[in-house]
This record gives C-alpha cells, structure tokens and sequence, in this order.
C-alpha cells in the first residue's frame, strides 16, 4: 500500500511520536486523573486513544489502529451522557459547537481508518486530540495545560509539511506562539538553561522556515520540538 508520507518525514514523526507515547504510559493515565479530579474522562480517554492512533500508524498495524478507533467510538457515546457540568467562560463559543468539531474529527478519523490512509488516519487523529483538548478545555478552563496542546501543535506541523499546506501551518504556528507563551514558565521549572533555548531556537526556526516554504526545516523543527517535550518527561504538571 502506498504510504501517505515521505520517508524522512514520516520517520521523524513516527521516532518521536511512539517515544513521546510510551513514555507517557508510564505517567498515571490522564483519564485516571480526570476521574479522580471529578472532570469529563471520556475527552481524555479519546485524546490518548488518538495519541495511539498516531504513534501505531507507522508501524502498519491496522488491527490495532482499528481497536483504537472503536475505543474512541465507545468514548464518544460515553460523552453523551456526562456526569460532569460544564464551565463555560465569557467570550467560548457555545458547547455545542466544539461538540460538533469534535463530532467531525471523529467521523472523519473513522473513515481514513478503514480506507487504511496513513497520512489521513495521522491527520484526523491530530484533528481529533486537538478538538478532545479543546471540548475538555470548555469543562476545566486551563486543564490539561498547554504542553500536551503544544505537542498536538508541532505534531500537526510536521503533517501539514509534508502536505506543504503553508496556508494552514501558518494559522498552526501562531497558536504555538501564543501557546509557548503560557506554557513558558511550566517548561522553565523543568527545563535547564540548555533545554529552555533549544525550545526557543526551535520555533523561532519554524516562523523562519514558513517565510521561506521550506517544508522539510519545519518539519525538522517540529521534531525537535516533540523530542524536547520527551525530555521534560511529563505532559501533565
């Protein structure tokens, strides 16, 4: 089967996806957490569920791509019967509408997963942990923190440079400026000096590489990124 992604690229994104996945297995389970917290789980339950979408693509294991899908599916209808209110905040659009983003990340992912698409199954499960974190958000304004959203983020930039969708990557990197913004202080607790301006060094050579359409730096450099978020280890503080 043709694979929807070049092989640099798609090597960059698989390495450093299924080290970020496994090593976040060995944290407590955010779902866990969300439980305990008395906080929505399903979105959780689907956003790490598509981080194994994600991270199992690369290694053609459909099977167990498809076993994801269904346990995202299970969520989903979970969902629609919560035991959690929500915490609206001025200015959200309404629940509703981020319902229906999440609604269509999920029928999308459905459809490239059976279609055995690598580069639309990455896709649509990027798409749909960055609208779980974005419904999730609506319930608990600032939980989960902005370091797994800044990992969605960088990991939709090495997609879409290998889409070379600039239009999108550009919308893609000013959230991840105004994302490193908040998340900044999390990571200088954790980080050194070294580390902190690699961080740096890095985003900045993303914004860079856009003015120029380079699509193989930006994806690079998102996988620098992704590789430094490893490093600090833990995506929930």
């Amino acid at each position: 089967m043709r694979c929807g992604f070049h092989a640099g690229v798609f090597g960059i994104c698989a390495a450093l996806v299924l080290l970020t996945s496994c090593h976040e297995r060995r944290e407590e389970s955010p779902s866990v957490a969300a439980i305990r917290d008395n906080m929505p789980p399903m979105l959780l339950r689907i956003d790490e569920q598509a981080d194994g979408i994600v991270a199992t693509v690369p290694t053609g294991d459909w099977p167990r791509v498809f076993a994801y899908v269904r346990d995202i599916n299970d969520a989903w209808a979970d969902y629609e019967h919560p035991t959690t209110s929500p915490y609206p905040r001025q200015g959200r659009p309404p629940g509703s509408m981020l319902k229906s983003k999440l609604a269509a990340a999920v029928a999308a992912l459905q459809r490239e997963a059976m279609a055995q698409n690598p580069g639309g199954t990455v896709r649509a499960a990027n798409e749909v942990s960055g609208n779980a974190l974005d419904l999730f958000d609506y319930y608990r304004p600032g939980f989960p923190p902005d370091l797994r959203r800044l990992r969605v983020l960088e990991r939709q930039v090495v997609i879409d440079a290998e889409a070379r969708d600039f239009n999108n990557m550009s919308g893609t990197l000013n959230r991840i400026t105004y994302v490193w913004r908040d998340v900044r202080p999390t990571v200088l607790a954790r980080a050194d000096d070294a580390t902190m301006q690699a961080f740096e060094d890095n985003i900045a050579a993303q914004e860079a590489a856009l003015r120029t359409r380079d699509a193989p730096t930006l994806a690079y450099r998102a996988g620098n990124v992704l590789a430094l978020l490893d490093e600090i280890q833990h995506p929930y503080p």
